[in-house]
């Protein structure tokens, strides 16, 4: 095979003009290679470096600019740099760093396309300076929501909640970030009362701690929140679906289930084969409970009450559940009167029953079935999960 031969050559070249030259250099008495280099002025004022050479379309971090010559009569207040027809910005700081070399500081502007763009510094009294090359905007990823915690608030009263995002745009402070709730048609607006974020580029992961708002139409159920960046508008929206539920801290509420050896709060783990009886203690139920006008379903499917016993505003009830046809959760709901056939706990899902026509007049209290298949071999352990690095411990694994 053929084999390419590098070689390296060092060369002193002096010229009495400025300007773009060809050169030749003889590799052999018949072969020549050309090549071109450019003499700079060395009084000449001039950029001689900058980074970054590329930001996301975020913009709003900072660049440096490296001007050689700059003269020392300069001031901030007399630089402007133009990013092509994006926006220009004035300078944010000046520094001279040497008696050759300057640094300016810029804030990179927010772009809405991803082309090359050429950038000029004006300097007041002086001729523009040209970037050698074209700056880079780039295709930031879609930000999202991560998580939020808690992931309920009563309607009566607000209460602390943060949320975290991922890929947001920087901010840098509260008022670059405004939180809607969405209920329906209705728009509600949260208090933004802090942000912490994690990292110093153009996007950020960012957690925003509100209050959950009240009032009008703040109302029991699911809501949607937007996330606006209130600099850079509607563009940078993010919109978590299903993330926050509201409470109404007055209506009737599922506080235990159990199932056989399993336990919960308003869910609880039962074989999808059926068999195991469900217990549910439901706080704040109806002054006026009757017993005869109580219905449970599952889905849509009516559940037998087996046991009932009641005391002022809580009730504990007892069914059997059906078989279910695959693993997995499943929701129920009781009605504390009169409904509908069709009524069912669909809603429960969503926490939108409120709202479901014909199904709401009365009280009503959600819970969930988390069917496993319990035809499969299980493993129980009898054992601490602990031991020591060099082994040697008995496990006993039934």
């Amino acid at each position: 095979a053929q084999q390419s031969l590098v070689t390296q050559v060092a060369i002193t070249m002096r010229s009495s003009a400025v300007g773009l030259m060809t050169a030749q250099l003889s590799v052999s008495d018949t072969m020549f290679v050309d090549f071109f280099f450019s003499f700079l002025d060395p009084a000449a004022t001039r950029i001689s470096d900058y980074m970054p050479r590329s930001e996301w379309m975020y913009g709003g971090t900072q660049m440096q600019v490296f001007v050689d010559n700059l003269p020392f009569n300069i001031t901030r207040d007399e630089i402007m740099v133009a990013f092509g027809s994006i926006a220009n910005v004035s300078a944010t700081a000046l520094t001279f760093l040497s008696a050759r070399r300057s640094e300016i500081l810029i804030t990179i502007p927010a772009a809405n396309s991803l082309d090359l763009v050429a950038i000029k510094v004006f300097l007041k009294g002086l001729d523009p300076l040209d970037f050698a090359d074209r700056f880079q905007y780039l295709e930031a990823p879609v930000p999202s929501v991560a998580s939020v915690l808690p992931t309920c608030a009563s309607i009566a009263r607000g209460s602390r909640t943060r949320l975290s995002i991922k890929n947001f745009p920087k901010v840098s402070g509260v008022d670059n970030v405004h939180l809607l709730f969405l209920f329906g048609t209705k728009n509600v607006t949260a208090q933004v009362i802090g942000v912490l974020s994690h990292g110093q580029g153009a996007m950020q992961d960012l957690d925003i701690d509100f209050m959950s708002p009240t009032g009008l139409y703040v109302i029991e159920g699911s809501a949607a929140i937007q996330i606006f960046h209130t600099i850079l508008g509607d563009v940078f929206a993010v919109t978590a679906r299903g993330a926050f539920i509201f409470v109404d801290p007055t209506k009737p509420r599922v506080v235990a289930i159990s199932s056989g050896s399993e336990n919960g709060v308003s869910q609880v783990r039962t074989p999808m084969l059926g068999g195991s009886d469900i217990s549910i203690s439901i706080s704040k139920a109806p002054q006026e409970f009757n017993a005869s006008t109580c219905i449970a379903k599952l889905g849509d499917t009516a559940l037998v009450i087996s046991a009932v016993s009641s005391a002022p505003r809580e009730v504990n009830l007892v069914f059997s559940t059906t078989r279910a046809n695959d693993t997995g959760v499943e929701y129920g709901i009781v009605f504390f009167g009169h409904v509908a056939v069709s009524c069912s706990a669909a809603c429960c899902a969503s926490a939108s029953c409120g709202s479901v026509t014909g199904c709401s007049a009365d009280s009503f209290a959600c819970f969930a079935l988390d069917f496993f298949d319990d035809t499969l071999p299980a493993v129980t352990v009898r054992e601490d999960l602990q031991g020591p690095e060099i082994g040697g411990h008995v496990l006993n694994v039934e």
